[in-house]
């Protein structure tokens, strides 16, 4: 079993970049990226246990709607099947939408999911420079809360 990162993003060019920091810096781990929250609540139905961390989007701008019955979604979805569960990874909150990156970051740390925000700035420079070096973190501090609770 290959530990995941999931990711929830519309914008091909945002996706292309993160999986091409995440290969060249996180290799180790499978990387799945969505363009909309059914298929990837489907997967963490599937398979939670694989799942190492997941970065969300709130807008999904350009998501083909047509493909999925329902219309319109968003990274809230996601954060709605969070709540149901027990956290067992970290979450990346990466939108841009201040108020609904709010809340979901809010939803999130009320179900004790470890969770933190990165606003997108300057095309995809943030991605190297503030969403992989948090990501990293969160998984350094995901692995030491696990060593510590196995003691």
């Amino acid at each position: 079993m290959k530990r995941t990162i999931l990711i929830l993003e519309d914008n091909a060019e945002r996706a292309e970049a993160m999986k091409a920091w995440l290969s060249d810096r996180l290799y180790m781990f499978a990387i799945e990226v969505f363009d909309h929250p059914k298929p990837l609540i489907e997967r963490l139905q599937a398979s939670i246990e694989e799942v190492t961390a997941l970065s969300l989007d709130h807008d999904l701008n350009d998501t083909d709607f047509t493909k999925y019955p329902g219309g319109d979604a968003t990274g809230m979805d996601v954060v709605r099947y969070l709540q149901t569960i027990e956290p067992v990874f970290p979450v990346i909150v990466h939108s841009t939408n201040s108020y609904e990156a709010a809340t979901m970051v809010s939803k999130l740390k009320k179900n004790r999911w470890a969770v933190e925000r990165i606003v997108p700035f300057n095309g995809i420079s943030w991605i190297g420079n503030d969403w992989l070096p948090t990501l990293k973190r969160l998984l350094e501090n995901s692995i030491a809360e696990r060593l510590s609770t196995a003691g």
